[in-house]
């Protein structure tokens, strides 16, 4: 992007852009540098004693403050370190760094924080302590605004039974599936690769492996692309979904299944939206019909494992 900049001109360029917005790493810095030159005095302070050298009081901190201030300390750092570096991903930018540094800076933080409130609530008397504790309750109170909106939103406004059931959604927006995904997770050995329509992130697809955990050849094609780095495999896999499904050519199918090692096909409404009838039809031929219910079929290599 520089091209054949100096060092010199690539210096200024840094201070320019550094200066322009400097307060959070400024801010931030400046708090570290604090808790630097205060954590080796707290730790290494000596018992004071009286005329008779007989120790009367200990200027060390204790314990659970000088923890307080590593918690201080470690959690700066990790905001301060995304001033300056991150882990370069396909974005092109920070945003999945911060995201992964500040989760942890807001855990310590917060640690610390809730530690140090109680500090100054036991040390401050008076209309300074009713004053902090008022400040404390507003805070807390601030703080409850979103779980208290958020959780009945995210809940369904609690229409449904509370259960822990992962799956139990599914009974009611997806029966046909439900159904077959819950034969497959009381039938299949672990480990057999199962085929399924791939597709976009976020998306219902990758459903029958991602509730099942048997393998399959692609799941969301993107999120592969994010974490491998590059497309290259993905980009290989997602045209062999295609012709494995649409082909009416049985010897290039069962090539197909023979390379990825495929035991179950699943056939259920998403397939059957995406796919040609003429090649799920093939499967009949190919395969035999280990599961079929209201609009899903799963179908099984001849010869292959037979379940538990």
């Amino acid at each position: 992007l520089l091209g054949d900049a100096s060092l010199n001109s690539l210096a200024i360029m840094v201070a320019r852009i550094r200066l322009s917005n400097p307060w959070s790493f400024l801010f931030l810095g400046g708090l570290v540098a604090w808790v630097l030159l205060f954590l080796p005095t707290a730790v290494n302070r000596q018992p004071t004693t009286d005329k008779n050298g007989s120790p009367v009081s200990s200027t060390n901190l204790p314990a659970a403050d000088v923890f307080t201030l590593i918690l201080i300390g470690v959690g700066l750092l990790l905001p301060l370190a995304v001033e300056f570096i991150y882990l370069r991903d396909l974005f092109g930018t920070r945003m999945n760094t911060v995201f992964k540094f500040y989760f942890q800076a807001w855990v310590l933080l917060a640690l610390a924080a809730a530690y140090g409130a109680s500090v100054v609530v036991n040390r401050l008397r008076g209309w300074r302590g009713l004053v902090w504790q008022l400040v404390l309750v507003l805070l807390v109170l601030g703080g409850l605004v979103y779980p208290t909106l958020a959780i009945p939103n995210k809940a369904g406004n609690f229409v449904a039974s509370p259960t822990l059931d992962g799956m139990a959604w599914l009974e009611t927006a997806h029966p046909d599936d439900h159904a077959a995904i819950s034969w497959l997770q009381a039938n299949t050995p672990d480990g057999a690769v199962i085929l399924e329509a791939p597709g976009e992130s976020y998306r219902y697809l990758g459903r029958v492996s991602a509730l099942t955990g048997l393998p399959t050849l692609l799941g969301w094609d993107f999120h592969e692309f994010q974490w491998r780095g590059t497309y290259d495999e993905p980009s290989q896999r997602r045209p062999e979904v295609d012709i494995l499904y649409n082909s009416v050519d049985t010897a290039q199918t069962l090539t197909l299944m023979d390379k990825y090692d495929i035991t179950y096909v699943y056939v259920g409404p998403l397939e059957r939206e995406q796919y040609n009838p003429s090649g799920l039809a093939k499967f009949e031929q190919l395969m035999d019909i280990v599961y079929q219910e209201g609009d899903v079929t799963i179908y099984q290599r001849r010869g292959g494992i037979a379940p538990p």
